[in-house]
């Protein structure tokens, strides 16, 4: 018996670089420019059967923003014909009908919605675009509509702009009012776009109150507004420095027992990136 991965566990598969907002804080650097480069629908197809004929079982389409390719639908399609697990990562301005009857039909399992605020201002501040917040809700409130709340999480990326457990109150709040069950927290890294902007990124200092933060009234939260919580850190360096720096630092090591394999027998949980590991990413040019 193998005592390996034979194939990678999830495959993130950047379909586009072209985006209809412009985030600041955007790994991507994506826009709404076309490229002169991407790649073509015969090519993803190529890619997803090497994929499949790999034994690769699952799928994160993203961008970019994966919905703006008019081609998309027929992705999706040879995605469900290799018997693909698909997962979609959008920023949910895009989100019409057709796409939910592909969520009800299961040829979409996941489906992952950006929303970084309760505040409109907050949120079209960090995604470039003043319509932004009111389409974004639009389309988390068609997915609610639908039925489809087990299949959407949304997520949050904190920057120096949103950090504030005031703010993650207001903002669990409005989730818990539209009737969403998945939240996923993150932070904005320095890379793509972000990286020219280094006022995006949080300081240690502001991770550290908010991490501790969250993991101190997880359980509490998660109760009060019926929300399944996961914070997903970046996972590039060894012993996932990011909680345990802080809970070290102030003494809170009992929060580490709500890390989410902070405790495990198997090592590859803690190798610094996880690439060639049990994932690997493919760029769209």
């Amino acid at each position: 018996m193998k005592d390996y991965l034979s194939a990678p566990m999830i495959v993130d598969f950047n379909i586009t670089e072209r985006c209809n907002l412009n985030c600041i804080y955007c790994y991507a650097s994506a826009n709404c420019l076309a490229y002169k480069r991407e790649l073509s629908l015969t090519e993803i197809e190529n890619i997803l059967v090497q994929l499949a004929n790999c034994n690769v079982q699952a799928i994160r389409i993203s961008g970019g923003e994966p919905l703006i390719r008019k081609d998309f639908y027929d992705i999706i399609k040879i995605c469900k014909r290799l018997n693909m697990f698909v997962c979609l990562n959008t920023n949910g301005t895009l989100i019409d009908y057709k796409i939910i009857k592909y969520m009800q039909d299961d040829c979409i399992k996941s489906i992952g919605i950006s929303l970084d605020s309760s505040d409109p201002n907050v949120h079209n501040s960090l995604r470039g675009d003043k319509s932004a917040f009111s389409m974004t809700m639009n389309g988390i409130n068609k997915m609610i509509e639908a039925e489809l709340s087990d299949k959407l999480a949304v997520v949050l990326t904190l920057t120096n702009l949103n950090a504030e457990p005031e703010a993650l109150l207001k903002y669990f709040s409005l989730l818990h009012s539209v009737g969403v069950k998945k939240v996923g927290i993150q932070y904005a890294i320095s890379v793509g776009r972000a990286d020219s902007l280094e006022t995006s990124i949080l300081s240690y200092d502001t991770w550290k109150t908010i991490a501790v933060w969250l993991f101190d009234k997880k359980e509490y939260l998660q109760n009060k507004y019926e929300l399944e919580i996961t914070v997903n850190i970046t996972n590039e360096s060894e012993c996932k420095f990011e909680l345990f720096y802080p809970f070290l630092e102030l003494e809170r090591h009992d929060l580490l027992s709500k890390v989410d394999g902070a405790v495990s027998e198997n090592e590859s949980e803690f190798i610094s990136c996880q690439a060639g590991n049990c994932t690997i990413a493919i760029n769209s040019l």
